[in-house]
């Protein structure tokens, strides 16, 4: 829905074309797989999903509480503040508009909350600029594009990811914030609803800001249910996106392909 109906057959009919001659599809998630099917790509014993395999001890491992106080005091958080952590470019289709709608009632219904936002991108002052006009400017936090390797820490100061965008493969942001032990809150689009359910998380219609508010508000003030929420993401998610079950299911296609 968001390419022009010519370029989206043109597409189709390129993959259509390239899976004659592929002898194999490895997906990076379920719907993946379902959405190339639907659209007659291929048939479906010539695929498999292998889910992006990531360092998981990186976001395992918990950071020290010095490491995590440091890091909101560079960016003015309050220690005693529930953060609502967004990891993703700040680009069309990625949803901050929604989560910043959301937040127009959220920041009323509970003065704790703070929503942060990871990443950079062409809408970064558009975004600035409308949180200000909201008079939420103090609300919200932009750390601008931060390393790979301070996405850990980024998250493990934070107490609730949420996820917004309107299209992804399966963004690599959920499952790293279970890792974290942290739930996520996504809209159920593609690959979501592989990782995020009511034992991980909450999982919204696409673009409904109000049932976007109504999981916000749920979360942010129980603590237990965020701890036990995430405990339970975590144990789901460590070996789905651990690298040797990754490597194990290539392997296997090799394997296959070589008999």
């Amino acid at each position: 829905p968001y390419q022009s109906r010519w370029l989206n057959r043109f597409y189709i009919a390129v993959e259509r074309a390239a899976a004659k001659r592929t002898d194999f599809f490895i997906s990076v998630a379920d719907a993946m797989t379902a959405q190339s099917l639907a659209a007659g790509i291929g048939r479906a014993d010539r695929y498999t999903t292998a889910y992006s395999a990531m360092d998981e001890a990186a976001f395992m491992t918990p950071i020290p509480q010095s490491q995590r106080d440091a890091f909101r005091d560079k960016y003015s958080i309050p220690h005693d503040t529930v953060v609502l952590v967004t990891i993703a470019r700040l680009f069309m289709l990625k949803g901050h508009d929604y989560i910043i709608e959301s937040a127009k009632t959220l920041a009323r219904r509970h003065p704790n909350a703070l929503w942060l936002f990871v990443g950079d991108g062409n809408l970064s002052d558009a975004y600035k600029q409308q949180v200000k006009t909201l008079g939420l400017a103090d609300r919200f936090r932009f750390t601008g594009l931060l390393p790979t390797t301070a996405i850990p820490l980024a998250v493990q100061s934070s107490d609730i990811l949420v996820h917004c965008s309107l299209r992804e493969g399966l963004a690599r942001a959920l499952p790293q914030a279970m890792l974290c032990s942290r739930p996520a809150i996504s809209f159920d689009v593609d690959g979501a609803r592989e990782v995020v359910n009511e034992n991980t998380g909450r999982l919204i219609p696409p673009k409904d800001v109000a049932q976007l508010v109504q999981a916000c508000s749920e979360l942010i003030p129980d603590e237990a249910l965020r701890t036990r929420l995430g405990r339970q993401a975590q144990a789901s998610v460590k070996t789905q996106f651990a690298p040797d079950t990754m490597v194990d299911v290539i392997e296997n296609v090799y394997r296959k392909l070589m008999t």
